[in-house]
């Protein structure tokens, strides 16, 4: 009896002290001054400790682990400070608005969606979320179910939706309040100061950095909010400190007494063929795997045969496009911004150097072929910059093939596709081809019911130490990456029996999105793949092999073993690699080429040097030949050439998803008496984005 007394005491005691700091907590937060504000949205104090709240978070979000943040808040205090300022920052703005209550909220909400955004895509890649992203939201937004479960996506809908109600909620409920000028402006101007001189003195005492040659390490030593507003501010090659007209005079002046630029080829020059494999590496690489055979035979085959060697390339699991610009153009994405993907910033309007301008004028005609949608990355816009002739996109392609997951179409068909281009032309081509197959999620969540890995992987000791603990998500990969070395196998074939000289470049984009760290690799390096240079024909030139390369200087490298040696940062790579200035003027003549402020001394001031191409999108032309309009059926036939399952008829302008592919000759569509008088048929990407159409065809039906 006594026990339960005085439990029954301590409780009311608990309960008692419990009520008493809820009450005063209710009376702080509800606490409100002479003229009816409340007190605590007006704090400046109250402000600093809500943004180092909302800092460590954001930092438990990205990091998956509270133990983490707090981790980085011991560690890195002056980064976890300056995050927390860049908060407090947009917070103060809030000071000098009536409103402060529902704005306070709403960039709360902006803050923490930045941090869940970064944690899910985390959970599916290796880079972190950075202002491109934004950019990309009509791309991704179309695979996001390869990403996440339906469930999943049910989740974050509601969350959207409820954050959504209360905000609405706070726009139309929450007081409005007197402005306190003198504290608010007060705040704003010292934090205001305080960004700059803060982010300097962090740049002098290497607490901070401007340079994210690994963007997420960044991440991970400086907080999201820094690493994000980096990405935001800091776009483009900056200016070099030595750039001037002389410099680039005097660069120029070193390469012609080297070299002298190409201004023809000699009739065994080769076509020329780079071939961008989406996320493959040879897993043999990897310590703590056995596999019950080996998944790449052919490409370890190809690897003994031919040139080869590591290829160091720019990003982990993601950023496919950024190693295509380095290939491409020689250029290094260190000298761009933070995250930056100049396919989505700089290219979007500007004209760049690249292997396909180069080789266009020695005669060569250029393409490009992908066998996904046109407009992912916006490569039907970019590559007009970039010096195609044509681009082949998924689009143009017939009988399409995914693979198991249903997700990404089969590299297979690149065969074809490539041969065709190489036949089509009479002179010699550049094709840039980049292949789709081995994306991720491992493993998606669509995989058939008893789906069994046709090779068995297996932890040699319990898992890898990157974190990588799901051996299906391995056996997936795997599975793709086998018919992808297979689809290698098949390519080489073709061309051994291809009657033109053909050299092919072929590489890894990147290594898979599978928590593999740096001590899983017997190379030691996550950002390494590795290239084969590949020729149908014996080399007469003899030349030092390679080695291990950058990605920005592989094209340079294959161009010079096939004797080709046009461009002025081709033959800068080609001849300066082992120069001791050579990063330094490689960014002096990448800011003159493609910089903000730049004047391309190199090419004498000519800022249209390299003209935008009128692109053909598909190799073959789409044509409508004849028109048939039974009005009394409705049925409405067109024949053509070339049409495909993504081709669309649209009458006077109105597109008809109802459209019916019955053959590459032939489209059907059964209509409700319309009447018309223009019909087109369109290549109609799934974002809605019409990427071309064939000429206007005049079938006017119109009321008797």
């Amino acid at each position: 009896m006594k026990v339960t007394t005085k439990f029954k005491t301590v409780c009311s005691t608990v309960s008692g002290k419990c009520k008493y700091f809820a009450g005063r907590v209710k009376s702080f937060l509800t606490r409100r001054d002479d003229v009816g504000n409340y007190v605590i949205f007006d704090s400046i104090g109250a402000l600093v400790c809500w943004s180092m709240l909302l800092e460590l978070i954001i930092e438990s979000l990205s990091r998956h682990s509270l133990w983490e943040a707090l981790l980085f808040l011991i560690q890195a205090p002056y980064a976890f400070a300056f995050c927390s300022l860049i908060i407090f920052f947009t917070l103060s703005l809030t000071l000098i608005t009536p409103v402060k209550v529902f704005l306070q909220a709403l960039i709360t909400v902006l803050w923490l969606a930045m941090g869940v955004a970064n944690c899910v895509l985390l959970l599916n890649r290796v880079t972190p979320f950075t202002p491109v992203d934004l950019t990309l939201v009509s791309s991704v937004f179309r695979i996001f179910t390869v990403y996440l479960s339906v469930i999943e996506i049910v989740l974050i809908i509601l969350l959207i939706l409820a954050a959504l109600t209360g905000l609405i909620f706070l726009a139309i409920k929450a007081p409005r309040s007197k402005i306190k000028w003198k504290s608010g402006v007060i705040a704003i101007l010292v934090s205001g100061v305080l960004l700059p001189g803060g982010y300097r003195l962090g740049l002098y005492t290497d607490v901070l950095s401007d340079r994210f040659p690994n963007i997420a390490e960044a991440y991970t030593d400086y907080g999201l909010p820094y690493c994000f507003m980096m990405g935001i501010f800091d776009q483009g090659i900056d200016e070099p400190e030595n750039y001037s007209e002389n410099e680039m005079d005097s660069i120029i002046s070193v390469l012609s007494k080297l070299n002298v630029e190409q201004e023809e080829v000699s009739d065994n020059s080769p076509n020329v063929i780079y071939l961008q494999l989406e996320s493959f590496f040879d897993v043999n690489y990897l310590t703590n795997v056995k596999f019950s055979e080996n998944p790449v035979p052919f490409f370890t085959q190809l690897k003994s045969e031919y040139t080869s060697g590591f290829l160091s390339v720019p990003s982990v699991g993601a950023g496919t496009v950024n190693t295509e610009f380095e290939i491409l153009t020689g250029m290094c994405l260190d000298f761009f911004g933070p995250g930056e993907y100049p396919y989505k910033t700089v290219l979007m309007e500007h004209t760049c150097e690249t292997a396909a301008y180069n080789l266009k004028e020695l005669g060569y005609a250029t393409h490009a072929i992908h066998n996904y949608e046109g407009s992912f990355y916006d490569r039907n816009l970019v590559y007009r910059n970039l010096g195609f002739d044509t681009f082949t996109s998924m689009e143009y392609m017939q009988d399409v093939e995914y693979n198991v997951s249903g997700s990404w179409p089969k590299d297979e068909i690149l065969v074809g596709e490539i041969i065709d281009t190489l036949s089509i032309t009479e002179e010699r081509d550049f094709i840039m081809t980049v292949s789709v197959q081995g994306h991720g999620k491992y493993p998606p969540a669509s995989l058939p019911e008893g789906y069994e890995y046709p090779i068995e992987a297996t932890f040699i000791d319990g898992k890898l130490e990157g974190g990588l603990s799901d051996i299906s998500a391995l056996s997936y990969y795997v599975s793709q990456i086998k018919e992808m070395d297979e689809f290698l196998r098949q390519l080489v074939e073709a061309l051994n029996d291809y009657p033109e000289e053909v050299m092919l470049v072929l590489y890894g984009d990147h290594l898979p999105s599978l928590s593999i760290s740096p001590t899983d690799l017997s190379n030691g390096d996550i950002f390494q793949t590795e290239y084969v240079i590949y020729t149908n024909y014996d080399v007469e030139t003899e030349y030092e092999e390679p080695g291990n390369l950058e990605a920005f200087q592989l094209g340079a490298v294959a161009m010079d073993i096939a004797g080709l040696h046009r461009g002025i940062l081709t033959r800068y790579h080609q001849s300066m690699r082992e120069n001791e200035d050579y990063m330094e003027k490689l960014w002096e003549l990448s800011y003159d080429m493609l910089g903000d402020g730049s004047n391309r001394f190199v090419y004498n001031g000519n800022m249209e040097r390299y003209p935008v191409v009128d692109i053909q999108m598909g190799i073959h032309p789409i044509e409508i030949t004849e028109v048939n309009y039974d009005i009394e059926t409705g049925l409405l036939t067109v024949n053509g050439t070339n049409f495909t399952k993504w081709s669309q008829i649209e009458l006077d302008g109105d597109l008809y998803a109802e459209t019916v592919w019955v053959s590459s000759n032939q489209l059907t569509l059964q209509l409700d008496g319309e009447l018309f008088e223009t019909l087109r048929v369109v290549q109609y990407s799934l974002n809605g984005e019409i990427l071309s159409a064939a000429e206007p065809y005049v079938y006017a039906v119109t009321a008797n």
